[in-house]
């Protein structure tokens, strides 16, 4: 295969990606502007606060739609899945309270995992170090999220009942053999 047969190789099978680029960019600022409109006549009450996140999502659904698109772009698996979990983050975030992060924080912690294990499970042949690389970050930012929701009055007693509740049915087997 000679260069110049690689170069066209190479542009053809990104020719598929950027293509879907151009169209998710398209229709995103089609989208924008209609909804710029509808605010700007009082149709439709959008703030700065409520769109911003998808300057996060718009990005990481043209990776995800490119790697669809073209199997040879798994790359674009990990940042397409960081952002679009921040950016679902922030649009839950902008309709409830900003607040709701000191509960929440763990999962920028578990975003890139989040990303690292989707190109493990959609990538072929899967590669174990994308596996370690995704469970690591994923394992730290749920155990993070859950001793910082244990710590929440709710939280709080409803662990400790459910240990209760384990520790009994463990409790129930062993004299029920017994007998």
């Amino acid at each position: 295969m000679g260069m110049e047969e690689k170069s066209t190789t190479y542009r053809n099978s990104a020719e598929p990606a950027k293509r879907s680029l151009i169209l998710v960019f398209g229709v995103s600022l089609v989208i924008l502007g209609i909804f710029g409109l509808l605010g700007a006549f009082g149709i439709l009450s959008i703030t700065w606060e409520r769109v911003w996140p998808s300057f996060l999502l718009l990005p990481g659904l043209i990776f995800e739609i490119a790697f669809f698109r073209n199997k040879k772009l798994s790359g674009l698996l990990v940042p397409g899945g960081i952002l679009i979990t921040l950016g679902l983050l922030f649009f839950l975030c902008s309709y409830t309270d900003y607040g709701i992060l000191q509960y929440l924080w763990p999962i920028f912690v578990m975003a890139p995992g989040i990303g690292l294990l989707q190109m493990y499970f959609l990538t072929l042949p899967a590669k174990k170090g994308l596996f370690i690389g995704g469970v690591i970050p994923f394992g730290i930012g749920s155990l993070f999220m859950f001793f910082t929701l244990l710590q929440q009055t709710f939280f709080s007693v409803a662990f400790p009942l459910v240990l209760i509740g384990i520790g009994l049915y463990f409790l129930y087997r062993f004299f029920k053999t017994k007998s």
